[in-house]
């Protein structure tokens, strides 16, 4: 679009003008191609892409059921001021809508760790832990920001160390579910016996 926010050159048009093909676009004002309520949104980034800085911007339906990634950005030119700007829109509609999903996955497994009487952690496969639920803290003596980043063996009573080691290798090698018994030190030096299960 040029300086008058007059498309002078458009492809793709489906992706903002439903049924509309790029040369029907051509010479309309903005107003005129971008969706309803959005020129608005747009505009302030039409006048940075003129002026010579990109910006991106993020469009969505009301209802969500269409969701366009944005980028505004000037058309090179020998001159000291842009010739024009390019916008170019991608559908996320997809991409977002399993964003979503995974970020509900995600704060669902934190709400059921949090609120687990048992201990919930993640494992890296040298044994790290990676996260820990608050209950750590009650059982253990010790808070998760106390425990990630340090090695689960840490806390094992030397007397099963050995023997852990090897289930949890085992458990590694064939991905399959294990559940042990072993004594633990918690924090305040006393020892527990406590029951894991785990699974890759």
């Amino acid at each position: 679009f040029d300086h008058e926010l007059r498309v002078r050159a458009a492809t793709g048009a489906g992706q903002l003008v439903a049924g509309s093909r790029p040369e029907d676009l051509v010479g309309l004002h903005l107003t005129d191609v971008l969706p309803d309520g959005t020129f608005d949104r747009c505009a302030p980034h039409c006048r940075l892409a003129l002026a010579g800085e990109r910006s991106e911007l993020e469009l969505a339906a009301p209802d969500d059921s269409r969701v366009l990634d944005c980028t505004f950005s000037p058309l090179p030119t020998e001159q000291e001021k842009p010739a024009g700007a390019v916008m170019v829109c991608r559908d996320v509609t997809e991409l977002r809508a399993a964003r979503t999903a995974l970020t509900a996955s995600e704060q669902h497994y934190r709400l059921l760790a949090e609120d687990a009487t048992d201990v919930v952690t993640r494992i890296a496969p040298d044994g790290t832990m990676l996260e820990v639920s608050p209950s750590s803290l009650r059982l253990f003596g010790y808070s998760p920001s106390e425990l990630v980043g340090r090695s689960c063996f840490e806390l094992v009573d030397e007397r099963d160390l050995a023997e852990l080691r090897k289930a949890v290798a085992v458990l590694t090698r064939n991905h399959h579910s294990l559940t042990r018994r072993y004594r633990l030190r918690r924090k305040d030096g006393t020892t527990i016996l406590v029951e894991t299960t785990a699974r890759p």
